[in-house]
């Protein structure tokens, strides 16, 4: 899990892409390792990868309908179905939320540095003559901060579940 999440944030920070080779091949097979843990049922990882690939599909649609533009990639939806079924939806929750929260402080700490979070292989002559864009308009790879949270919720989870009661 670890090593797909590490290959999700590098490849999105990168090319703000999450490949439907890495993500429906690792969901599958988390969702078969669930079987051989304890206190899991066999329809956790299920519901976790349905709530995972259909919150942030929902989402996005709505963005779609209300903005005209595109809000959120299905990249972002496969990436946490890959979570649910491993985690269930209650590691897809955590994910979500804390993924926003780290996306939010990252990003608003480089736009009032002055800077523009954006892919790593865009070129400098490019972000000099395009005009500066508001927080609802920049594009922000959204991977890197789901996998964070994830990684953390695969640790914390136990911590989490306990204190919350989720």
């Amino acid at each position: 899990f670890v090593w797909v999440m590490v290959v999700i944030f590098f490849i999105d920070l990168d090319h703000m892409l999450i490949l439907d080779k890495v993500t429906w091949p690792a969901a599958a097979l988390f969702y078969a390792v669930t079987f051989a843990l304890p206190g899991y049922r066999w329809w956790d990882g299920l519901v976790g990868a349905v709530v995972g690939y259909g919150v942030p599909w929902l989402i996005g649609e709505i963005w779609i309908r209300v903005r005209k533009i595109e809000g959120i990639g299905l990249g972002d939806s496969t990436m946490l179905m890959v979570v649910g079924a491993l985690l269930g939806w209650k590691g897809v929750v955590a994910s979500l939320f804390g993924g926003s929260v780290i996306g939010t402080v990252f990003t608003l700490t480089a736009m009032l540095a002055g800077g523009r979070p954006t892919p790593a292989d865009e070129t400098a002559d490019a972000s000099d003559s395009e005009p500066a864009r508001g927080a609802l308009q920049t594009e922000v790879p959204f991977g890197p901060y789901l996998a964070m949270a994830a990684l953390f919720y695969l640790f914390a989870a136990p911590w989490i579940d306990l204190h919350f009661r989720l």
